[in-house]
């Protein structure tokens, strides 16, 4: 692998961190669909069944959708509204909206004797979610776009009807430009306060950008990654 592509690779995982506060600066259509006929083209996935529906947007502009997107996607249930830092990856201009699709047809067409147990299936369709939203986020964050995964979804279904999206959500990705200014100052800064739809209150993003929130709990390499090379 020549040092060039290294390069390129390296820059790309790391310069995608989650995104809490957005400007509203949207992505080019052209630019979207693009990305997405990348990914339908090269990501992987078993058979080709791609056991999932995509559904991208623009995110809800008016206050009360805002709120009940918001509502639906409460951080802690330990932790009461006014006290809840909030998931507001979801408030991103962009929203790409991952639900499950129904794939039995083809999981049988040519295997009719033995059928997967269903949990097999359920794993294999979760497995694909995550290949196809890291293929996304790899390609947006190469051309320079910011992302946000949610996965805080309180009624899968709530969602696809706030969204008017397909089926049930089973993870939204925000995508759109990260902004520091604190919405309150006017002023740059690490933690900065964004307007919160649920309570039309400001506070600070859940986590402040530049560190990695749970990098200290995070196991040893050697605990996770077992090389017998």
């Amino acid at each position: 692998m020549s040092d060039f592509v290294y390069d390129k690779w390296v820059d790309i995982i790391s310069n995608r961190w989650t995104t809490f506060s957005w400007a509203p600066d949207l992505i080019p259509a052209e630019v979207m669909e693009e990305v997405a006929r990348e990914v339908h083209k090269y990501c992987p996935s078993k058979n080709r069944k791609l056991p999932y529906v995509i559904d991208i947007i623009r995110g809800p502009t008016d206050e009360e959708t805002r709120k009940q997107l918001h509502l639906n996607s409460h951080r802690n249930t330990d932790k009461s509204v006014e006290e809840d830092r909030g998931n507001p990856q979801v408030l991103a201009p962009t929203l790409i909206v991952i639900s499950k699709r129904d794939v039995h047809e083809l999981e049988t067409k040519f295997q009719q004797i033995e059928h997967r147990e269903p949990l097999g299936v359920a794993n294999t369709d979760n497995i694909e979610i995550g290949m196809v939203a890291l293929s996304f986020i790899h390609g947006l964050t190469a051309r320079g776009w910011n992302t946000a995964l949610c996965q805080c979804v309180r009624s899968r279904s709530r969602t696809a009807e706030i969204l008017g999206t397909h089926g049930k959500t089973d993870l939204v990705i925000g995508v759109g430009k990260e902004t520091r200014i604190d919405s309150v100052t006017g002023k740059e800064t690490d933690f900065p306060r964004y307007k919160d739809p649920r309570t039309g209150l400001h506070r600070t993003i859940p986590y402040p950008y530049g560190r990695r929130p749970y990098d200290h709990m995070a196991p040893k390499f050697e605990e996770v990654y077992r090389l017998k090379l």
